[in-house]
């Protein structure tokens, strides 16, 4: 669809006699396309100079009208699976809405408590049973959602009641919203009741007239002007049945339902066609006018020719005979309606490369057919072994940006866009090398408060969200595409440390012994059960192995460390740190807890990893540094205070662990203040960075063998800020400490030594590194083995 607006108005800036209304855009399906032609088109308002105007014709009102979306939606209840997605977005209908007295900003929240309470699809068991499911499914649905908001509003996050797991998120002045939305549920299941049975006409006409009283209020504009043409349309229907005799007929829903919202769609001539714009269409008869222009879009194979399954009772697609009409054959006929109805120039467009793996692919077989045509009976003046129609196609990139369309020479040839604001994108870098050093930084603007050790872990992960937060006040949420529509099958990342985490706080670090940890395990799957986090039948069963199967191998682990440092200290250790440089001052207040001490008198940190610490899977695993790096912090600074500790983090994998050794104070200071005034300099400008992290004094432990890795007493992580000119994936090499120099195995033949930090890649001017953090553990260098 871009490159269509290009060629257009390239064409209308060449001949200045052609017109929109000379232009006719033709596709398979216009309710597809639809809404790309309003993204593309639509984006420049008339009075620029790149505005085309244009009109949409034989598009269907019942697909994009919301007001007749809601009907459908409404009288398709019984074959419904009353999704969540499906049931909210009745809500934002505006006259479904006031009804139920639910505002717009109401929205968010009514859909992240549905999120909460686990609600998925399915109004109860006895819905789920009407679609042939096995008896007795009731978590996930509507019914048990709902309890738990309800119950969570009157007892608050208590112990069960009844079987049903209270939802504690419910209260205040919006736990009305609750109520309300019950309601709306309410309204919908005596809906889905009473659409069950068959009727007479009659009795269809008063209950559709009762469902548009019941959820639609308040109605105005145009949704109004639908609904009294549904209305009229429901009356001329049931005119229709009292003249054809079928007065005490009962009819089915779904002829019934058909019949009212065929009659809705308006399509056809009933539309503007020849408005004096560019028209766009579907491939239909009564088309086939004379455009000087006629441009065919979505020529692809397997979407022209139309398939059309055959419906059920259509039994003469079962015993084709000669005469019968067939719907490949019509489309092959308005295919050639439509070419001869360009007077002037044909634009036939299909996707001829994959868009997963970049691999050829053919046009319809009626584009593929004009090609041979073309080619048996024309050739290119001198050059007779060459098909005429490599010469008349065109290929464009994926991507409107493509460098592809900003040549450094252009020619006859070349690609074009006039979407010039891509420019920018592929501006050369010395230019850019040139414009960055003049560049100011902000002034630093201190902290009103002192910032914690969570918000310098924080900074180290993603760094430049440190300088949209804290001089922009912007945060970035992330978009979630999580599926909240089925109950869960297997756990994403999120989930599954968040139930991990609970397991270990609820089970692990309360259980006495091992009796008492598996009470406890059991008593918070359970809970996690009925909250409705483990789906049902055989998806429970394995969620619930695969949550606690790791956890008795790290309960053994955990009451090793207990042994080795008995005594908890009963307080938490106090930590402040003051940093004054050119730039400016920042404090850091903190608590570090989870220390214990051994008879000797000596501290620990001893914390159990909330996420896992490797990635991969067999010799490939790689440790996870970022998930280390609030610890690593925390560690920097218990080595400040008046009592160092050293940090020992237990993995969830089966014997790892994790070991903090403790640092000298100098060298601990030293990268604390590095990190620090990066902070700082974080917050008066945007960082165009990878960042990798180096950890002083790390051991990492397995039941096979210790590995300890020996980094340089320098803070190298700090002064890896600075954007280097070139672009990869920095890999931290880590190695004994008297392996000479040697080439790293993730570089081509680079130099690199001992402990270093490798930001060296394989060369790209053209892309920066991106502004995130990335931290994997790649082993040692090639052919070194490790000490033991």
């Amino acid at each position: 669809m871009e490159i269509l607006h290009d060629q257009l108005l390239a064409a209308f800036n060449a001949d200045t006699s052609l017109r929109p209304r000379d232009v006719m855009v033709m596709v398979p399906d216009i309710n597809v396309y639809a809404p790309h032609i309003q993204a593309v088109f639509g984006r420049y308002q008339a009075g620029r100079k790149r505005h085309i105007p244009f009109t949409i014709s034989d598009q269907g009102q019942r697909n994009h009208e919301p007001v007749l979306i809601a009907l459908e939606t409404l009288m398709s209840l019984p074959r419904s699976r009353f999704a969540v997605s499906e049931i909210l977005s009745l809500l934002e209908v505006p006259g479904i809405r006031d009804r139920f007295e639910i505002a717009e900003e109401d929205i968010p929240l009514a859909r992240r408590w549905v999120e909460g309470a686990n609600i998925r699809w399915g109004l109860h068991g006895a819905h789920r049973a009407s679609l042939e499911l096995p008896a007795g499914l009731q978590r996930n649905t509507w019914q048990s959602g709902l309890r738990s908001m309800l119950l969570g509003y009157g007892m608050g996050d208590d112990e069960p009641w009844a079987g049903v797991q209270p939802y504690g998120e419910i209260g205040g002045l919006q736990a009305g919203l609750a109520g309300r939305l019950g309601e709306f549920v309410y309204r919908l299941e005596s809906l889905w009741q009473t659409l069950q049975e068959s009727r007479a006409p009659q009795q269809w006409e008063t209950l559709f007239s009762a469902m548009l009283e019941q959820f639609f209020h308040k109605v105005e504009g145009h949704d109004l002007l639908l609904l009294n043409r549904f209305r009229r349309q429901l009356e001329q229907w049931l005119d229709d049945t009292l003249a054809a005799g079928l007065t005490q007929q009962p009819l089915p829903l779904n002829i019934v339902k058909d019949v009212l919202l065929d009659g809705l769609d308006e399509g056809g001539l009933n539309q503007r066609f020849l408005a004096g714009k560019v028209n766009f269409a579907t491939l239909m008869p009564m088309r086939a006018i004379p455009f000087r222009k006629v441009c065919l879009l979505g020529m692809n194979d397997g979407d022209y020719p139309r398939s059309r399954p055959p419906v059920d009772f259509d039994l003469m697609a079962q015993d084709y005979r000669p005469g019968d009409r067939s719907r490949r054959e019509d489309d092959r006929y308005l295919f050639l309606e439509a070419m001869l109805s360009a007077r002037e120039q044909l634009y036939i467009s299909w996707v001829g490369r994959s868009i997963r793996d970049d691999s050829p692919r053919p046009p319809s077989v009626l584009v593929g057919q004009l090609q041979d045509h073309l080619n048996s009976l024309w050739t290119l003046p001198g050059q007779p072994d060459e098909p005429i129609t490599d010469a008349l196609t065109t290929c464009h990139p994926l991507q409107p940006f493509s460098r592809d369309y900003f040549p450094q020479a252009r020619h006859s040839g070349s690609l074009f866009t006039y979407e010039h604001e891509w420019r920018g994108a592929h501006d050369n870098e010395a230019t850019e090398q040139q414009e960055q050093p003049q560049q100011k930084a902000l002034p630093f603007q201190q902290p009103e408060e002192p910032i914690t050790l969570n918000d310098l872990a924080g900074f180290l992960k993603k760094p430049v969200d440190t300088f949209y937060q804290r001089r922009l006040q912007v945060r970035f949420d992330d978009v979630e595409d999580d599926d909240t529509d089925n109950e869960n099958f297997d756990l994403n990342g999120l989930d599954r440390w968040r139930l991990d985490t609970e397991l270990i706080e609820q089970g692990l670090l309360k259980a006495a012994n091992e009796d008492d940890l598996h009470e406890r395990l059991e008593s918070t799957l359970d809970r996690m059960a009925r909250r409705g986090d483990l789906g049902m039948g055989i998806t429970e069963h394995k969620l619930r192995s695969d949550l606690s199967g790791r956890l008795p191998d790290l309960f053994q682990r955990y009451q090793s460390a207990l042994a080795e440092w008995p005594e908890a200290l009963s307080e938490p250790l106090p930590f402040e740190y003051r940093l004054s440089n050119p730039t400016g001052s920042v404090e850091v207040l903190d608590l570090i807890n989870n220390l214990r001490r051994n008879h000797e008198g000596q501290l620990c940190r001893l914390v159990i990893a909330g996420s896992s610490l490797l990635s991969g899977s067999g010799y490939s695993k790689k440790l996870r540094y970022a998930n280390l790096m609030r610890d690593w912090v925390i560690h920097l600074a218990g080595q400040l205070t008046a009592q160092p500790f050293e940090t020992l983090i237990l993995g969830k994998e089966e014997g790892r662990k994790v070991r903090f050794a403790p640092l000298p104070k100098e060298t601990a200071a030293k990268h604390l203040d590095a990190i620090l005034a990066r902070w700082m300099d974080a917050s008066t400008r945007l960082y165009r960075c990878t960042v990798r992290p180096v950890l002083p004094g790390f051991t990492a432990s397995t039941k096979a063998r210790s590995f300890s890795v020996i980094t340089n007493a320098r803070s190298a992580m700090p002064n890896r800020l600075t954007p280097p000119p070139w672009s990869g994936t920095p890999v931290i090499c880590e190695a004994p400490s008297k392996v000479p120099k040697r080439s790293c195995k993730v570089v081509n033949s680079k130099p690199c030594c001992t402990g270093c930090m490798c930001l060296y890649g394989k060369p790209s001017r053209k892309n920066p590194p991106p502004v995130r953090l990335r931290a994997s553990y790649d082993g040692y260098h090639r052919n070194d083995k490790p000490e033991p």
